[in-house]
């Protein structure tokens, strides 16, 4: 790692500092973690029982610290320096996929360019919008869900399962790349990777989850995933997907539209992506489909499936870098350019219609207006998204931008 490349860094961390100090972030979100971090700093073991932490234990751990840590600076957590703290986690999980994204990329093309596309991360608005000024943690899981997928991607599997079984129980959104790991073991054809696999992510989730679960039955830990999700059973969370498109942005999925409720439209739509992406998966013969073909769930999950908060198309944004990595393919960064743009304006209108929608009556037909815009943006984004996804996958075809490969 080059000393001009740690000067990067350290400019990127400055600005997420600043962000930090000046945007007071999301109160609903912040406000449950510091009553959590306040829990979590005392009985940790009781955690679950102190309050409405409805989270995966991984993130309880973080807080612990957080928690421990503003009892100890004796910082008050609704201050400058507490919501900074509390946000500290999401930032340098920010700065390690720069990293990662830097060091992926140097092995491919040049140094100079490893460096635009990590910045092209670092200083991206969807990035700085999320842990910066939001103060929301979706940077961690795509860290830990990115990694497992690099990891798989260089044969290194019980590495693999070990961060994905962390990004799962860091947030519940992490399980839609399990299919990925799971077809890569069956394409080994080897029950001793498949036996290590399982193996591996089964005792990493038991040493997290056995803290917690010493004074509870077995199935609370099912219980916190399966009522997280019944939790949220709307059409759509203000995310710009196919539902808010068709009018159910906060509607309950149990609604009617045409003729049948949204929970089983977004059942046959569900199935329909699954499908696609197993068959784009099984027939590609090419190496980089581990990226390219995560990022087709991903998205298409995101896209056409309820229940999808604002946030839940984050991790389309790295996948697009490490995509782009590993296909040399100019149209997956006009398609990153694309995202970008959606993912921000989505996290950054609803931190803005909450902040201000009491004050500010216009905000609201303005949030609906921009909400069906973006859907539609978004929709032929994802689109265009499989069509060169099957381009990549299926017939080895790219559009090299001219860089890629050289040393």
């Amino acid at each position: 790692m080059g000393f001009a490349f740690i000067l990067f860094l350290l400019f990127a961390f400055i600005v997420r500092l600043i962000l930090a100090a000046s945007v007071h972030g999301y109160d609903g979100d912040l406000d449950y973690y510091r009553k959590w971090a306040e829990a979590a700093a005392g009985e940790f073991r009781l955690v679950y029982g102190s309050g409405n932490v409805d989270y995966p234990p991984l993130y309880l751990y973080i807080l612990h610290f957080i928690g421990r840590a503003l009892r100890a600076l004796k910082l008050d957590p609704g201050s400058i320096l507490g919501i900074m703290l509390m946000k500290m986690p999401a930032i340098l999980a920010d700065i390690l996929s720069g990293i990662m994204i830097y060091s992926a990329a140097s092995r491919q093309m040049s140094g100079n360019t490893a460096l635009i596309l990590s910045g092209l991360y670092l200083f991206n608005p969807a990035i700085l919008v999320n842990s910066a000024m939001w103060g929301q943690t979706d940077s961690i899981m795509t860290l830990l869900a990115v990694t497992g997928l690099y990891c798989l991607y260089h044969d290194r599997i019980m590495a693999s399962a070990f961060f994905f079984a962390c990004a799962c129980l860091m947030k519940p959104q992490a399980f839609i790349f399990l299919p990925v790991l799971f077809l890569e073991l069956i394409r080994k054809k080897s029950l001793r990777e498949f036996l290590l696999c399982m193996a591996t992510g089964l005792f990493t989730g038991f040493v997290i989850i056995l803290p917690f679960s010493l004074w509870r039955d077995v199935w609370w830990i099912v219980r916190l995933y399966t009522g997280d999700w019944s939790k949220y059973a709307y059409a759509s969370l203000h995310a710009h997907n196919l539902f808010a498109l068709a009018g159910g942005d906060m509607v309950r999925d149990s609604a009617m539209f045409l003729f049948m409720p949204y929970k089983v439209w977004s059942l046959i739509f569900t199935l329909a992506v699954l499908g696609f992406f197993l068959y784009l998966y099984l027939k590609s013969g090419v190496q980089n489909r581990i990226f390219a073909a995560a990022l087709v769930l991903q998205a298409g999950i995101f896209m056409f499936t309820s229940r999808m908060h604002e946030r839940y198309l984050y991790p389309a944004v790295m996948l697009l870098v490490m995509v782009l990595i590993y296909s040399g393919d100019r149209r997956i960064f006009g398609l990153l350019g694309l995202l970008s743009m959606t993912v921000f304006i989505n996290q950054f209108a609803v931190l803005f219609y909450v902040t201000y929608k009491d004050i500010m009556p216009f905000v609201v037909p303005l949030f609906n207006t921009s909400t069906r815009i973006f859907s539609l943006v978004n929709l032929a984004a994802v689109i265009y998204l499989f069509l060169v996804s099957r381009d990549i996958l299926l017939y080895d075809r790219v559009e090299p931008w001219t860089d890629y490969g050289r040393q």
